[in-house]
């Protein structure tokens, strides 16, 4: 993720090629996203003894823009190893 002063670009990088970018313009966002999606049964304690597998969903951390298009910044199972980047995306919207 890249913040510029009008807009955020969203990719990947392979060594220095980047790929896959999106591009939000602030002016399109409507709001800022903490979401958690639990999608199916967590089945994993029926096939793990550790317990870092019993984790059931992701975190998310999207932007919804005012066309109603959700763009997932990032996920992660903890829901605190999002705050940082939701405190970034929250000083760069205003």
């Amino acid at each position: 993720i890249r913040f510029e002063k009008d807009r955020l670009v969203i990719g990947y990088a392979l060594g220095n090629k980047p790929f896959n970018l999106q591009t939000v313009k602030k002016s399109d966002v409507d709001e800022l996203l903490l979401i958690n999606q639990k999608p199916s049964a967590n089945v994993a304690p029926a096939h793990h003894a550790d317990p870092q597998y019993y984790i059931r969903g992701h975190w998310r951390i999207a932007l919804k823009t005012k066309s109603g298009k959700l763009i997932i910044l990032d996920r992660h199972t903890e829901k605190g190893a999002l705050h940082s980047l939701q405190n970034s995306v929250r000083e760069w919207l205003q």
